[in-house]
């Protein structure tokens, strides 16, 4: 009998990984200790009263848990989460609305909303022109310092927004807060540190840009340029030539070539 149940399983632990939504950790597992179970019930200590008990406890222990991972929510294994949030990102990304709304409800009623789906809903919101209830959405972040809540400003202002001198006046509050509450991201540190650039505070700009290429994992040619500009600005040619020259190798437009030139003929050094 007990050979029967470790069988039986062994059989179900591996249909509930195949075949339902639940853990494969757990399936393995009992799928494991099901077979050693059967193995020693058939073939070894065939006289042991005490191997009988524990065996047959085991497997029906076994066999239990077995019947409940198809039925138990995986909030505590990350796979399920993850395919789920993927499914839903394909289609609010490929613009299939009734399945994002669907997948997002199912999302949402088994692990509840979170910044992540927040995320994508005010993408996908900006994108059908519904700007308002987009900020509505992004107004629930639980973490206004997150990369996720920047980048959904950045969508909405960018929709909501025509000029770029309006952009940037809404974006550089963000910029700042974000690259202060972020010392080791260099992405709003950059920004913040161009959008300071263009308003002429070239102290400021200098800050945040050095913080950003000390903290950049790829030599990025518009932050050496903007840096070694902003420091030309402050007549620090000997330190702002050599980043624009290194912005020059990178690889950088024909407008910013130009102005180049102009920060080398200004300098009075000659070419670098």
């Amino acid at each position: 009998m007990i050979a029967v149940l470790c069988a039986v399983l062994f059989v179900l632990s591996v249909c509930a990984a195949v075949f339902f939504d639940c853990s494969w950790i757990f399936c393995l597992i009992a799928a494991a200790v099901s077979a050693v179970l059967f193995v020693i019930e058939v073939f070894l200590f065939r006289q042991s009263k005490i191997k009988h008990v524990l065996a047959g406890l085991a497997a029906v222990a076994g066999l239990c848990l077995c019947l409940f991972i198809p039925v138990r929510p995986t909030a505590y294994g990350l796979l399920d989460h993850t395919t789920m949030y993927e499914k839903y990102l394909d289609a609010a990304y490929g613009n299939k609305k009734d399945k994002a709304d669907k997948a997002l409800a199912e999302l949402t009623e088994k692990y509840g909303e979170d910044d992540n789906t927040r995320f994508i809903r005010v993408c996908s919101l900006v994108a059908s022109g519904d700007v308002g209830e987009a900020e509505t959405v992004a107004a629930a972040f639980s973490n206004k310092a997150s990369p996720f809540y920047l980048m959904a400003q950045e969508d909405i202002i960018g929709k909501k927004y025509a000029s770029a001198e309006e952009i940037a006046a809404q974006m550089l509050p963000l910029y700042l807060e974000a690259a202060d509450n972020n010392p080791d991201w260099d992405y709003p540190a950059k920004h913040a540190g161009g959008l300071l650039f263009d308003a002429g505070e070239y102290d400021r700009a200098c800050y945040y840009l050095t913080r950003a290429l000390l903290y950049s994992e790829d030599e990025d040619p518009e932050l050496y340029f903007l840096l070694g500009a902003a420091l030309c600005e402050q007549d620090q040619y000997e330190k702002g030539l050599p980043l624009l020259n290194r912005a020059y190798e990178l690889g950088v437009d024909d407008e910013t070539v130009g102005l180049i030139a102009y920060y080398v003929e200004q300098s009075g050094m000659g070419e670098q």
